[in-house]
């Protein structure tokens, strides 16, 4: 078909790249998502990725940005959240009140436990907890993001035991919290800081 999938390794790079050359129009796009799975359209129309897809016009959509893949606002409290896959999203997981999402009503999301998860290779944050208290964050996965764990105006949340790596920016990023308990996680090649607070 007229698309070429491509996996570079950049010389003294840990983190491998995809492509796809697409031979019809002569246009090169990059698109990590691909190095999960992806799926070819019958008739050679194109490929679907996860959060994605690539057409052999060159037309192509990647739903990151504002999606996430889990989203609890409002009033969501005492829930848990165990051993999901939620990567390729704006966020992989996104836990606010519904004043961050532009809705005036109060309304925190509280004491949630969010647990053994995979986040990874979300266009934002693996883990998102804005404007909520008492939350637990435990033995999840967040790589290849922004951040794996942003938390805004989240305070006395616990983070335990989790595994960020490879992100642009930090690993942990608490913004306006207080009393959040970060403890026994592993926090690998991040572009700036492992925990900032």
């Amino acid at each position: 078909g007229p698309l070429v999938l491509l996996k570079i390794l950049p010389y003294r790079e840990t983190r491998w790249r995809y492509f796809v050359f697409n031979t019809r129009v002569k246009t090169v796009a990059r698109i990590d998502a691909i190095g999960q799975s992806c799926m070819q359209l019958p008739e050679e129309h194109g490929i679907v990725f996860p959060g994605g897809y690539y057409l052999r016009t060159g037309d192509s959509k990647q739903f990151g940005g504002d999606s996430a893949a889990f989203a609890i606002v409002r009033d969501s409290d005492r829930n848990w959240i165990v051993a999901n896959s939620m990567t390729h999203g704006g966020d992989g997981f996104f836990l606010s009140n519904r004043v961050d999402i532009g809705d005036p009503r109060d309304g925190d999301s509280n004491d949630n436990v969010i647990a053994f998860n995979d986040g990874s290779f979300a266009a934002a944050n693996a883990f998102e907890s804005t404007f909520s208290l008492r939350n637990v964050f435990v033995g999840n996965l967040g790589t290849h993001g922004n951040f794996s764990f942003w938390g805004g105006f989240s305070s006395h949340n616990a983070l335990v035991g989790n595994s960020f790596s490879d992100n642009e920016v930090d690993g942990i990023a608490i913004e306006h919290g207080e009393g959040n308990v970060i403890e026994g996680n592993s926090i690998a090649r991040s572009g700036q800081s492992g925990v900032h607070l």
